[in-house]
């Protein structure tokens, strides 16, 4: 492991509420040391994604673990495939299609012990660059989709709560700040 990041970045840091810059250089030891943290990271924490922004980086780029999202495969290949190397990165990533609509609950590293229902598009395709540089596209459907717009809202400086409202985003913020003292709280004690 190269490095894992202390912890994913909280909601009230900077990097998070500012779009990411696309990635231009695909050979610096930063950007590689960049995508070995970002791995290390997600698998630390045991996440299903993770974006840069999230680790203190403003690149765009993100990662997901296949192996908790990915419910169907192709073939028994696609299937080996994912069990070898079940986390994808995803670089200067677009979405190019997308359809459908759906709430899905969701989580995040930045903001743990509480969830948000979010609107979000049932089917995503996405065209993104791989860490050689080398453009591929990507599909997915339901959860697996709004993980992948989760991850996507991150590099565009947005947390999933700005896409809800009213009583439930004041509940999941009231709930999350008192996870905030009592993580703190919990903290001192250590310290005494």
């Amino acid at each position: 492991m190269t490095g894992v990041q202390t912890c994913a970045l909280p909601i009230s840091d900077t990097v998070l509420s500012t779009p990411c810059e696309v990635v231009e250089d695909f050979v610096s030891t930063e950007f590689f040391d960049l995508l070995d943290n970002l791995e290390d990271s997600l698998q630390h924490y045991r996440g299903v994604g993770l974006a840069a922004n999230q680790i203190g980086s403003s690149l765009r780029v993100f990662a997901l673990d296949e192996s908790k999202l990915r419910t169907s495969f192709k073939d028994e290949e696609d299937f080996l495939s994912v069990k070898e190397s079940p986390i994808r990165v995803f670089i200067n990533p677009e979405i190019i299609a997308s359809e459908g609509e759906d709430k899905f609950n969701e989580g995040c590293l930045s903001m743990p012990a509480v969830t948000f229902k979010v609107n979000r598009a049932t089917y995503v395709k996405i065209r993104a660059q791989d860490a050689s540089g080398e453009t591929f596209e990507y599909e997915a459907t339901g959860y697996h989709a709004a993980a992948v717009q989760h991850e996507m809202d991150h590099l565009d400086g947005k947390m999933h709560f700005q896409r809800t409202s009213g009583v439930s985003r004041h509940m999941g913020m009231k709930k999350y700040r008192q996870f905030q003292r009592t993580l703190g709280k919990m903290r001192k004690m250590q310290n005494v």
